[in-house]
């Protein structure tokens, strides 16, 4: 996609976010979180995953959830990391489950506990991640 398509694109995006459609929330906070046909905005991003994830989008529970566990453009807290990823968890993301598995297994932010680390990672694999898989195999041999 050339850069003037992609800018007329985020226009649409942003019409549609600014009347509070959540898809259209997500996929503009996507570009700025990645600096896609606009310049690169952290804070911008936030703001928009934050809309979208306010209505009940698991996607952008994630992504919110990534800026916090990195501390990108924010404060980094696994709190309010994990926080993100158990609400996007009950959706069956399985994504939102493997970074919970990764938060128990290495102790961030929470009690470091295998056991409840193998069984996140055993939701994402049972949720079609095969990098939970690998986890739950991983952790299984120890």
């Amino acid at each position: 996609m050339s850069f003037q398509t992609r800018s007329k694109a985020n226009l649409y995006f942003e019409k549609a976010a600014r009347k509070g459609f959540y898809p259209a929330q997500y996929e503009l906070g996507l570009l700025y979180l990645r600096g896609l046909g606009v310049e690169r905005d952290f804070h911008q991003a936030k703001n928009l995953l934050e809309k979208a994830a306010q209505q009940d989008c698991d996607l952008a529970m994630v992504d919110l959830g990534m800026l916090y566990f990195y501390g990108f453009g924010v404060r980094q807290s696994y709190a309010k990391a994990k926080k993100l990823f158990e609400k996007a968890s009950q959706h069956n993301n399985n994504e939102a489950q493997l970074l919970l598995g990764e938060l128990y297994e290495r102790g961030l932010g929470v009690k470091k506990n295998d056991t409840i680390a193998k069984e996140w990672y055993g939701k994402s694999c049972d949720n079609g991640n095969q990098s939970g898989c690998n986890s739950y195999r991983r952790l299984h041999l120890r």
